[in-house]
């Protein structure tokens, strides 16, 4: 998401994932928490692997700029990485972006940001763009990739999303590596959501 969700808002998103690299498998869970804490004015708490992930990261997010029910809007953030797993570090550093949000249709909404972290002189990027076809299914399209001395990766994720009950999703997607240096080939994922 790329704004605050309103106050008193929260979703918790569980990912469990498989991942390919050559003839290598591994496997692994992701959690993500968002909360709105004020008016314009969000939290985010998330690891990519619960079991490897040798950081979490903590983000606040301000919306700076949206428009009537929130159809487009700009936000800035700015996170923290916070050692919680096996790191050869006790030390946290941060990074900053901005975020946007367009529904350029009734029917498609994207969703996007890039982000600067200073501490490894590297940039990130992704976005997704979410069709409602119908009120019980969602394809999905993301993109993301990094941007460092060594080159640019992109990998894209396409996904379907089904919602199960009026606060509840179930996902699945297909995510691959297309240029640059990636870290894997292929990865498959299931995505479980509920929102308050």
């Amino acid at each position: 998401m790329a704004l605050a969700d309103e106050p008193g808002t929260a979703s918790f998103r569980f990912t469990g994932f498989q991942r390919r690299s050559g003839d290598r498998l591994t496997d692994d869970a992701a959690l993500h928490i968002e909360a709105g804490l004020v008016k314009n004015l969000g939290i985010h708490i998330r690891t990519d692997a619960i079991r490897k992930e040798e950081y979490s990261e903590v983000m606040l997010m301000y919306n700076v700029l949206t428009t009537g029910h929130e159809k487009y809007g700009v936000s800035v953030f700015g996170q923290v990485s916070l050692p919680t797993g096996y790191a050869e570090s006790n030390e946290a550093w941060g990074l900053f972006g901005l975020g946007i949000k367009a529904t350029p249709v009734p029917f498609v909404v994207f969703n996007g940001d890039i982000h600067y972290d200073p501490s490894h002189r590297m940039s990130e990027y992704e976005g997704s763009f979410v069709a409602a076809t119908k009120s019980m299914l969602y394809p999905i399209m993301e993109f993301r990739g990094e941007i460092t001395t060594g080159g640019t990766s992109l990998y894209l994720l396409p996904g379907l999303k089904f919602r199960i009950a009026e606060n509840q999703t179930i996902g699945a997607a297909y995510q691959f590596g297309t240029s640059g240096p990636t870290e894997y080939n292929v990865e498959g994922l299931i995505q479980y959501g509920i929102e308050f």
